[in-house]
């Protein structure tokens, strides 16, 4: 189970868990007009709801209409 998360400024994030586990998180790229990589999301479980979305054109918190 996550227990803290933090997150920096290039997308990428390190999430502490119980037990003494952890995930880092970070992408292996960098922006070019040309190129659209996506590196991650992060979505609420269960739901379709808003996400955050790290890619090639940084963080940004995407609000799906419809």
């Amino acid at each position: 189970m996550v227990t803290t998360f933090l997150a920096d400024s290039y997308g990428g994030v390190r999430l502490v868990c119980t037990r003494g586990i952890e995930v880092e998180l970070f992408p292996n790229s960098s922006s070019a007009p040309h190129v659209e990589t996506e590196f991650w999301r992060v979505v609420r479980a269960g739901q379709s709801d808003d996400f955050v979305l790290v890619s090639t054109s940084g963080i940004e918190l995407v609000q799906p209409t419809g």
